[in-house]
């Protein structure tokens, strides 16, 4: 068997190759936004922490929180798509928009946010493998504002696009991030001009040859499968639908046994009220047993808690209070 090959995708190389290389950053951002690369004059990079030594499930997203010269930038890379990714994108751009006004200042003070996204599925009902948002008039075409900006960027389109134009900077970025190979990454190399685009391979290439880092990403990579695995297990056995009508049946049996031992127990007592408990203590006791049951299940599978809130729709409270005492 050959070696694995550490693929830039992955979001923890992701991460080490551009907030290590801030060179290859600043080609990177150059080439997406369509400016010289000697425009750009300062990069700070506001979550600059370490790529962690290992691999647990409390993390299940990298992104870089950047600040290019008087613009917010954040970059992010989603592997498994969870759905609602368009939704997600749209509240962390406006959260990151809103939260650098402090008190007092002016709204002519906000800068402009920008969210660039590289997704390793379709998303978009087009062929072109690039899309980007802005607020503008439906009819007209006015831009309302330039403060807001959001690229898209599937992977897949990618891989499909013709070779059309030999010039096209964005693309041979998303190929290289998307390159599942040493092979493809050499043919990459011998096509690439500028300095950045060839750091970057070399740099993925050396990431290769350090057998340390190459362990932690293919952990990280067995992560991200186990999530796909678990996520297609659900969706194939109609997991939501079921759910919905496994909880609805139990409800109806829960509420027939509940009405029938409160019944009881209120005429031995005389009293209306025991069989509102009867009913509650049941309802509770069914509805519990059922989402403990779910969460450990789901837990076995490889799945943190948000995930499991997500995929399941409980109280997000109630499955994180759940989550480390199931067993």
């Amino acid at each position: 068997m050959g070696k694995r090959f550490v693929k830039c995708k992955t979001d923890v190389v992701f991460k080490k190759l551009f907030t290590e290389n801030l060179d290859i950053l600043q080609g990177f951002l150059a080439d997406i936004f369509g400016v010289p690369y000697e425009s750009i004059k300062n990069i700070k990079v506001e979550n600059s922490e370490n790529v962690p030594d290992r691999v647990d499930g409390k993390f299940s997203r990298f992104d870089l929180k950047l600040t290019v010269d008087d613009v917010l930038v954040n970059v992010e890379i989603q592997i498994l798509n969870f759905g609602d990714f368009p939704e997600r994108i749209v509240l962390y751009w406006s959260q990151r928009y809103s939260r650098q006004l402090k008190k007092g200042e002016e709204y002519s003070t906000l800068k402009k946010t920008v969210s660039i996204n590289i997704v390793n599925f379709n998303l978009f009902e087009k062929d072109s493998y690039v899309s980007e948002y802005a607020l503008m008039d439906v009819e007209t075409g006015h831009i309302l504002t330039d403060k807001l900006g959001i690229y898209f960027f599937e992977l897949p389109k990618v891989r499909k696009a013709a070779e059309t134009n030999t010039d096209d900077r964005k693309r041979e970025w998303m190929q290289i991030i998307d390159a599942e190979s040493e092979e493809e990454l050499d043919m990459l190399a011998q096509k690439v001009q500028t300095e950045p685009l060839k750091k970057a391979v070399y740099t993925i290439k050396h990431y290769n040859a350090d057998e340390e880092f190459r362990m932690l990403a293919e952990a990280r990579e067995e992560q991200l499968r186990s999530e796909k695995s678990a996520m297609s297990f659900w969706k194939k056995e109609g997991y939501r639908e079921g759910f919905k009508e496994g909880f609805e049946e139990g409800y109806r049996e829960g509420l027939k046994e509940s009405l029938s031992k409160g019944i009881d127990k209120g005429r031995k007592e005389g009293l209306k009220e025991d069989i509102d408990k009867g009913i509650k203590a049941d309802l509770d006791k069914g509805r519990n047993e059922t989402m403990y049951s779910v969460i450990l299940a789901m837990k076995k599978n490889g799945l943190d808690a948000e995930q499991i809130a997500r995929l399941t729709g409980f109280n997000a409270d109630d499955v994180r209070a759940s989550y480390d005492t199931v067993k």
